[in-house]
């Protein structure tokens, strides 16, 4: 009867313990230290990669306090709108203490559901084939709320301890697919760049898409 008991007692402590430790293991390994350190405003896209007329309409500026989007224990966000206001976009970069940190947050923005659809809502297009080459995580789905002629698309990645995600609205008026893939290898240089990740390269002789 006494291993029986011993036995029930050990299983549950693994059940109950092993999420506690998942949820704790963040805050015990130590904080990432980058030499020199990074500029988060370094890591924000601008609008330079995208089509001619879109424009920055908001920071970069980072979101309130204990808000649905106050992730990370830095964050920054940037809006951006063509002329007319026809069509909106969203750039996010998450700070958080380590990659431990950040592939916690991942799975629970991913959860949330502001900034990310849901699997039931999204698809990802036939067309469409990027794939980010350096992140650690990488996510990509749209929302047809148009009848095929405008989507919300969303880009999701972790790169070591850091969150970028990418909201856009898509229609051939005013951002294709074409020019959200070109934004998005606009990001992973960026990324590349201040965190010390190597892109890589075409082979010779093969034309950049």
């Amino acid at each position: 009867m006494k291993k029986i008991t011993l036995g029930c007692l050990v299983l549950l402590l693994l059940v109950c313990g092993l999420p506690v430790t998942l949820w704790a293991l963040p805050s015990l390994l130590p904080p990432t230290v980058r030499t020199p350190p990074v500029d988060m405003r370094d890591l924000m896209v601008d609008a330079t990669p995208f089509p001619p007329d879109w424009r920055v309409v908001r920071g970069p500026e980072p979101q309130p306090e204990r808000s649905s989007l106050d992730w990370g224990d830095e964050n920054l966000s940037v809006g951006l709108q063509p002329t007319g206001d026809r069509g909106f976009a969203s750039h996010y970069v998450f700070k958080f203490r380590n990659e431990a940190a950040a592939m916690y947050g991942h799975f629970w923005i991913l959860r949330q559901g502001v900034l990310f659809p849901s699997h039931r809502e999204s698809k990802i297009p036939a067309e469409w084939t990027y794939r980010s080459p350096i992140a650690d995580d990488w996510r990509f789905a749209c929302v047809d709320y148009g009848q095929g002629k405008r989507m919300w698309c969303a880009a999701m990645a972790r790169y070591d301890e850091y969150i970028s995600v990418l909201n856009t609205t898509v229609s051939s008026e005013y951002m294709t697919l074409k020019d959200l893939e070109g934004i998005l290898r606009a990001i992973d240089e960026r990324m590349a760049q201040c965190l010390g990740k190597l892109l890589p390269t075409a082979p010779a002789g093969t034309a950049t898409p």
